[in-house]
């Protein structure tokens, strides 16, 4: 779908992308979908935008960047890596969960995502690379499934480059004990 060459003037009209129950797919490869700004929906859920198959583990580099009319993204537990730069420019996100397989949220993974404002990071996430929220100034809540004693040590994991503002915009989940 993505053309290097002429991105803006090529992108397709897609709107919703379905996965037919009980299909396979466990790698979205790098810019599939990017550009497409229309795109609203992925595996249609009447809670989530970006609600991908059970199936899915990897989301290459790129594969939703500037997907701008996109406006949730729920990373699944099943989905273990999202490279850099995967949902970059998606500016009608407000919403992200990132569920439990993820354990590293790489470089300008949601960057230019201004429209985000609220952020579910699950336990396992331990290391949050440069960028990876830079240009998300609308950030004001953010929930940590686990202590304030396991977000400290991740903020001491956490680049500081581009990502000021989750450093002062969270929650922990108290449910969880050391």
């Amino acid at each position: 779908l993505f053309n290097p060459n002429n991105s803006k003037l090529n992108s397709p009209k897609i709107k919703h992308i379905v996965f037919a129950s009980g299909s396979v797919c466990t790698t979205i490869n790098k810019y599939a979908f990017a550009y497409v700004d229309t795109l609203v929906n992925l595996n249609e859920s009447a809670y989530t935008s970006f609600n991908p198959p059970a199936s899915l583990v990897s989301i290459r580099e790129y594969a939703f960047a500037h997907c701008s009319a996109l406006p949730y993204i729920n990373l699944v537990n099943t989905i273990t890596t999202v490279e850099q730069y995967a949902f970059t420019g998606c500016t009608s996100a407000i919403g992200l969960t990132i569920g439990t397989g993820i354990e590293v949220i790489e470089k300008g993974t949601f960057e230019s995502c201004t429209n985000l404002a609220y952020v579910r990071i699950s336990a396992e996430v331990n290391n949050i690379r440069e960028y990876a929220f830079g240009a998300c100034g609308k950030i004001d809540e953010i929930l940590y499934m686990n202590n304030e004693v396991a977000w400290d040590a991740l903020m001491d994991n956490t680049e500081a480059t581009g990502n000021d503002i989750i450093k002062n915009a969270y929650d922990c989940d108290d449910a969880t004990t050391d």
